[in-house]
């Protein structure tokens, strides 16, 4: 499914996504800056995981198309900065209750599978 990304300053693009098999039951932040280089922010849990090589904390070996494949819904973001973590777990609590019907937004972990979550 093509991903509405938002435009946030220069290489940086944004968008609220689903993607169930990656984050489950709850909405996250998806940012790519560049084909290469993207985060999953899970405001929510307080978890991200970003392509970034080793000894970064939080890394994935996945391309952005791996990443993409995964969503299933998304919406052009809101600007906000990436690090004031209140504005954005707020607003994806209330886009996962509007999009999902899911209140609160599910809390488990995100899957593992895709690479190592670490602490935003």
């Amino acid at each position: 499914m093509p991903i509405k990304y938002e435009h946030h300053g220069g290489s940086h693009y944004v968008a609220v996504v689903h993607c169930p098999n990656i984050c489950r039951d709850r909405l996250v932040h998806l940012c790519q800056d560049g084909r290469e280089s993207w985060v999953i922010r899970d405001y929510i849990t307080g978890q991200q995981l970003r392509r970034s090589p080793h000894p970064n904390p939080s890394s994935s070996n996945l391309d952005l198309a791996q990443i993409e494949a995964e969503v299933v819904w998304s919406e052009e973001a809101p600007f906000h900065p990436w690090d004031d973590r209140t504005r954005w777990e707020g607003y994806l609590h209330l886009r996962t209750k509007g999009i999902l019907g899911k209140t609160p937004p599910g809390t488990t972990p995100p899957n593992p599978a895709f690479g190592n979550w670490a602490q935003l």
